[in-house]
């Protein structure tokens, strides 16, 4: 039996669509029979995919098949008719193209392979084209968010609960409990989508590029006017081009931003006391800088391990008063300052009086006390420590000594230097 030809199909699908748009023609066929040819697509959907996992030898369905036997109908003239009106009907449109999408997703397949494999010519399945083309795109972006969520659990210390339109995401927060004592409380939050697009960036294995062909790509994006034309002469004063004065910014100073940024949100989470009531906490002071704080300390540790040596060799310091490595980073060694050049302005006028400089002298001898007195004090408390040590037993908890000194005696002290600004971290 001759196939409905292409011109002939396009012209009885207008006269099809024009009559029952005008309702000047009703169906010829009920919405059962729409729903069997439905489920004859996801039959063969079936077969497709069992074929090719080796899994049946069942065959693809033929055209004779489906209208005589699977649907019953007289002739191919009414098959086609069938499709020309599940085309117009909505419910039934929209079942078969995402059918037809899960064919083109399960089997890798492009539209025209795809379609090759049911039983009407290119033009008459052009009705469920567009359609089919962006549920396969959801389809796809639906599998690398649950791609992207394997990764979040496999790379960060988090639970996720996955569900069919949503996933939660569940992060151990430290918390005081009743006993004074350290503790966890579990929080959640919907899984951000910030998250799901670095998840492929997570594992802390060191970098290597693939081949010489990815070593730089094309990047695009909007900038402010001010920033470019701050790259374009920085670059320049510096003897580089745009692109690499751009990586030196990421490769050595963005750990700068990046940690002030942790430190922030450690300030701003203070006044957040985890509950453990999941989303309902989002509402809560400083929760949200307690989220920001815990994934940017793991993604910070995330940038070290992935970034800090081997090929890239970038700056991302795990301890205080580290700095880069000479001949490596740009931001090496000393640094010019304009006014080294300028003109040197004497510290104190010819009006200085008496009562001026001594001030000043008091100043500098009460200073110099307070920190011969710190470093005599640390000095004793050494000795003392020493004593400890020589006098204690051979099987004694040296360890133990050991902590409880510097827990005891030397952190707080430095922490009071550090507040005092005896302690400033050195710019890099």
């Amino acid at each position: 039996m001759a196939t409905l030809g292409v011109e002939s199909y396009k012209k009885k699908l207008s006269i099809t669509k024009k009559a029952m748009t005008d309702n000047k023609t009703e169906s010829q066929f009920s919405t059962v029979v729409y729903g069997e040819l439905r489920d004859i697509f996801k039959s063969q959907n079936w077969r497709i995919r069992e074929q090719k996992e080796g899994r049946s030898n069942r065959k693809l369905l033929t055209k004779e098949e489906v209208w005589k036997t699977a649907l019953g109908l007289e002739s191919e003239d009414q098959l086609d008719q069938l499709l020309a009106e599940a085309a117009i009907h909505t419910p039934t449109h929209g079942q078969i193209t995402f059918l037809l999408a899960k064919c083109m997703f399960y089997d890798g397949s492009t539209w025209k392979e795809a379609i090759k494999n049911f039983w009407f010519p290119p033009d008459s399945l052009e009705p469920f084209k567009k359609q089919s083309l962006a549920e396969l795109k959801d389809l796809k972006k639906h599998d690398e968010d649950r791609l992207a969520l394997k990764l979040l659990r496999e790379h960060l210390p988090v639970e996720i609960k996955d569900y069919d339109d949503e996933a939660e995401i569940i992060f151990p927060y430290p918390a005081i409990a009743e006993d004074g004592s350290d503790g966890i409380v579990p929080c959640s939050i919907p899984v951000p989508r910030k998250l799901i697009n670095i998840a492929g960036l997570l594992e802390k294995k060191e970098y290597q590029r693939k081949s010489d062909k990815n070593y730089r790509n094309t990047v695009t994006y909007r900038m402010r006017t001010d920033c470019n034309e701050i790259i374009k002469l920085a670059a320049v004063a510096c003897d580089m081009s745009a692109t690499e004065f751009v990586e030196a910014l990421a490769l050595e100073t963005s750990q700068l931003m990046v940690r002030s940024k942790i430190k922030q949100f450690e300030k701003g989470a203070e006044p957040f006391i985890p509950s453990g009531g999941g989303v309902d906490d989002l509402g809560d002071a400083g929760f949200e800088d307690a989220i920001n704080e815990f994934f940017g300390k793991h993604l910070y540790m995330v940038l070290c391990g992935r970034y800090s040596s081997g090929e890239t060799k970038g700056f991302f310091p795990a301890q205080r008063y580290v700095s880069p490595k000479k001949g490596v980073h740009h931001t090496s060694g000393g640094k010019w300052f304009p006014e080294d050049e300028a003109e040197k302005d004497l510290k104190f006028d010819d009006d200085t009086t008496r009562e001026t400089a001594l001030k000043w002298i008091y100043h500098m001898i009460q200073d110099t006390q307070k920190r011969v007195k710190m470093w005599t004090e640390r000095e004793n408390a050494a000795k003392d420590m020493l004593g400890v040590i020589l006098e204690a037993p051979e099987d004694a908890d040296f360890a133990k000594i050991c902590n409880d000194h510097w827990e005891n005696y030397i952190q707080p002290t430095r922490k009071k230097a550090k507040a005092d600004g005896d302690a400033m971290e050195p710019a890099s």
